[in-house]
């Protein structure tokens, strides 16, 4: 712990306030956070690292997306080099019985680059967001020293999350059927500040900080299956156990989900597409590393709609539309989150299709108990294919 600079006259020593204590503040009537309020929870947030065309259908295409690395045997999509980014900005409003707050956010969720090898194999490495853990608390409150009571405010910040590195292979065995394997490494650290500020300037501030780096391991496969009018699509994925290790030298492991995931896309009409995609997330793995009570496992399930014969000034301008349901596997103090979300967006074929400019904006709202939260994302995303 390190202690700030001495005010003017007789200092006296504040109450001890360490990490703990910050942490102790998380209730949903006295936290106030920058990015969602639920990422507070067990090891954080868990991120949608989607792409703007999949964002704009709820995640219904995320089986059937190249981009993403939900399915390596949707590589096989490509056909030529291709490089592709995300951005997310995100407003969120907090509401509970005692306090509301309006929170926003940008992130840039998925980054990769492909390429495309003669034997009919196709690979790339991506990086993307897995688990977020940057929030802002303060709270304001007094406490009895030297026989009265002393006013003071308490920050707890943290930055950081643990990202996605995928490296992944697609593989067509024939004209209608593929599969594909994906390398997965979790990486990152968050860095955590702890700070008490007395109103009374004869105490000295008192600072605890902190970093906790991660570091994992997972392996996935997939298969794709093409049929006339009809795509049918698995992946599943093994993760092994996340390395936390702190500056105070403590090291701890914590198992990360198995997870299992289907997809089915339908052209109802030509052009005109019906998708839907499922996943399940084997959480309670974890449930003996974070606590008993307090993990579970979760599923997510995303419907949607792409028109691809859409076009505005001769240039193709897909439309889509969705709906997404999930639950979340940390619990917020004994009561389970869930999300829904309602997404559109449409897309912009630019220089013969080697440019591709998509817009996706998402409303919904998550809740747990008494605390809601209502969010706004807009998904703007570009792939080039030179």
């Amino acid at each position: 712990m390190s202690d700030g600079h001495h005010t003017a006259g007789h200092t006296r020593r504040g109450a001890s306030f360490g990490l703990v204590a910050c942490l102790g503040l998380l209730l949903p009537s006295a936290a106030l956070a920058q990015g969602s309020i639920f990422s507070l929870n067990g090891l954080g947030w868990s991120a949608r690292p989607v792409s703007a065309r999949t964002g704009a259908t709820a995640g219904a295409l995320a089986m059937f997306d190249p981009t993403m690395n939900a399915n390596p045997a949707a590589l096989t999509r490509w056909r030529s080099v291709a490089a592709w980014g995300v951005g997310a900005p995100t407003t969120r409003s907090y509401t509970s019985p005692t306090v509301s707050a309006d929170l926003q956010t940008v992130r840039f969720p998925l980054f990769g680059f492909a390429t495309i090898l003669p034997t009919r194999t196709a690979i790339s490495f991506s990086i993307s967001d897995y688990l977020d853990r940057t929030w802002t608390l303060t709270e304001a409150d007094s406490l009895p020293l030297r026989g009265q009571m002393e006013k003071f405010t308490d920050a707890g910040r943290s930055i950081g999350g643990i990202s996605d590195l995928t490296l992944a292979a697609g593989y067509r065995l024939t004209s209608t059927f593929s599969v594909g394997l994906g390398l997965h490494y979790y990486l990152g650290s968050t860095r955590l500040t702890s700070q008490r500020l007395y109103a009374n300037a004869a105490y000295q501030q008192v600072l605890e900080q902190s970093q906790t780096d991660f570091r994992g391991a997972g392996a996935g496969v997939g298969v794709l299956w093409t049929l006339p009018r009809l795509d049918l699509s698995a992946s599943g994925r093994l993760n092994g156990r996340l390395r936390s290790h702190n500056t105070s030298g403590e090291v701890t492991h914590t198992h990360l989900p198995a997870q299992l995931a289907l997809g089915v896309r339908w052209q109802a009409v030509p052009g005109v597409f019906l998708a839907g995609t499922a996943q399940y997330d084997a959480w309670k793995s974890a449930e003996v590393d974070l606590g008993a009570g307090t993990v579970r496992d979760v599923w997510s399930l995303g419907v949607g709609a792409e028109v691809q014969s859409a076009t505005l000034l001769h240039i193709r301008t897909p439309l889509r539309l969705g709906y997404r349901v999930r639950t979340l596997p940390f619990t917020s103090l004994g009561a389970a989150i869930k999300e829904h979300a309602l997404s559109g967006g449409v897309g912009f074929n630019l220089a013969h299709d080697r440019t591709t400019v998509d817009v996706g904006l998402e409303g919904g709202s998550r809740s747990a108990g008494v605390a809601k939260e209502s969010f706004r994302t807009v998904f703007v995303g570009l792939t080039v294919r030179p």
